[in-house]
């Protein structure tokens, strides 16, 4: 007699195959890879496989009843295992919440990370940065922080609005909701393997027509912490760069005239 211990998906579908192509059978007669258990006990699910007949419980399960047989951890070849694709992701996903409805995300991050290959940080929007900072602000821990905002973004939906940490809903035309609304599988891959921050945009605003006495155009300014905007001449010393949230607040007259810092260093 002999007892396997699978933690993983995969293994557990390795083994099946394995145990098949020895000529071993469920113990209610029916062949091993028709019947799909793992999810039962997942990460403790143990196969005793006994004169040609597998049987299945917990691992803590058969320590107790057989203490003096070594249980033999078995694993996947790395060339079973499932490849790290955006539809294997979406697979596991989908079966994870079709079975677990509503309990916590410790389990699908388990399955998940046990994908064949590795992952590059993400790159991420501000917005995203600023939602997921808060959700770990008040989390206990990392790991409490991940599995509360992969169910946020696997449970609600992306017919049904998103909702914040405070269960306010997160209106599609702000920033945070089109980006989610659009990057599902970037906004859970970067949960779970980390992600940059992309730089935020700046915008300049060259005046038209008006130029300092030596040439140089002139672009809106005004002093930090003052709401007052002036014409001048480019200077460290004033606010002349603005983040996207500050172009709402400059006058409508000058909008038109905001140029993207970065499109102007490739003119």
């Amino acid at each position: 007699m002999k007892i396997y211990h699978t933690e993983t998906q995969a293994d557990y579908d390795a083994l099946m195959v394995e145990l098949e192509e020895r000529g071993c059978e469920w113990s209610f007669g029916r062949k091993l890879t028709g019947v799909d258990n793992w999810y039962i006990k997942k990460h403790l699910t143990c196969i005793r496989v006994y004169d040609l007949k597998v049987y299945q419980a917990s691992l803590n399960y058969y320590k107790e009843e057989y203490p003096n047989i070594p249980i033999i951890k078995y694993k996947a070849k790395a060339d079973e295992k499932m490849r790290f694709t955006k539809e294997n992701v979406e697979k596991v996903i989908d079966e994870y919440f079709r079975q677990a409805d509503f309990e916590p995300c410790g389990d699908l991050i388990a399955e998940i990370h046990n994908l064949d290959d590795t992952r590059k940080k993400v790159p991420v929007p501000k917005c995203f940065d600023e939602w997921y900072q808060e959700i770990k602000g008040y989390a206990l821990s990392d790991s409490s922080a991940k599995q509360f905002a992969l169910w946020k973004l696997c449970r609600q939906g992306f017919g049904h609005g998103y909702e914040d940490v405070h269960d306010k809903k997160i209106p599609y035309e702000t920033d945070l909701g089109k980006w989610l609304l659009k990057n599902k599988m970037l906004a859970i891959d970067a949960v779970l393997y980390g992600y940059t921050t992309e730089p935020e945009q700046l915008y300049y605003i060259p005046l038209p027509h008006l130029e300092t006495s030596d040439g140089i155009q002139q672009v809106l300014s005004k002093r930090k912490g003052d709401k007052h905007y002036f014409a001048s001449r480019p200077a460290s010393a004033l606010q002349q760069r603005y983040t996207k949230e500050e172009l709402e607040q400059v006058p409508e007259v000058y909008k038109p005239f905001a140029k993207l810092i970065e499109e102007d260093a490739n003119d």
